[in-house]
């Protein structure tokens, strides 16, 4: 996000067996070159970045048998997706997922 401040915005909402989480932000957002290449590891486009932020979270949505997808925001900004497969009911850690929309400001 802009150093003058921003949004962004996470949710969740359930998708059958799955919940699906979006962060969504109206920062400059990403080429089509940087979306190809965003979750590769070392890859950055910072001078003090490490490339591992999106390729880690990556990997661990992987892991837990999930999907990670990239999309360019009309008309600025980026929205990073991920779904996960619905813990039960009935499981130790898992209440259900909620319908709350969390907004935080830039500033």
């Amino acid at each position: 996000l802009p150093s003058s401040g921003g949004h962004v915005e996470v949710g969740v909402e359930e998708a059958g067996s799955r919940i699906r989480v979006h962060v969504r932000d109206d920062g400059e957002g990403m080429s089509d070159a940087v979306l190809t290449r965003a979750k590769d590891p070392f890859f950055t486009t910072r001078a003090t970045g490490t490339g591992l932020g999106l390729a880690l979270v990556d990997k661990v949505v992987k892991l837990h048998g999930g999907e990670l997808s990239l999309a360019r925001r009309e008309p600025r900004g980026t929205e990073v997706t991920f779904t996960l497969a619905r813990a039960p009911a009935d499981s130790p850690s898992g209440a259900h997922p909620s319908h709350e929309r969390v907004v935080a400001s830039g500033e």
